[in-house]
């Protein structure tokens, strides 16, 4: 179950906004290809300032082949269908960042959401040109 807490801010390193850091037109659909399991552990949101969305989760390698955990291969898409990538310049962590089959990592990923969204997002994780992962809670 994911925990929904509102918080004042959130840790990020510059505050230079990374190009994918902002939310973009959908690409066309990737496949959908489940290799790892996600499961939200924090759910949180900016109640002043820029509105950033922080997400803590896990994610469980169910494949055959190692993963790589890595910021640029997380998305969230909104109810609207926009995608907005995880912000680059943000204190993205996936501990351990490669993942063999069967293992487990701990990821915290920040996106800069539209300003006073609430509602459900999906988060994506993308690799080899595919989905190979997603999850859903809400914002509020």
């Amino acid at each position: 179950m994911a925990c929904l807490l509102l918080v004042s801010g959130c840790a990020k390193k510059e505050t230079t906004a990374a190009p994918g850091a902002s939310p973009s037109a959908s690409p066309a659909p990737l496949p959908f290809h489940k290799a790892v399991d996600i499961a939200f552990n924090d759910v949180a949101a900016t109640t002043s300032g820029a509105p950033l969305l922080r997400l803590g989760f896990t994610v469980h390698d169910t494949s055959k082949d190692p993963v790589q955990c890595d910021p640029s291969e997380f998305a969230i898409t909104l109810s609207d269908g926009t995608v907005i990538q995880a912000d680059q310049s943000a204190e993205n962590k996936c501990t351990p960042d490669a993942l063999d089959p069967g293992a487990t990592a701990n990821a915290v990923m920040f996106f800069v959401l539209k300003s006073g969204y609430t509602g459900p997002i999906t988060l994506s994780m993308s690799a080899n040109d595919a989905i190979v992962g997603k999850a859903g809670t809400t914002v509020k």
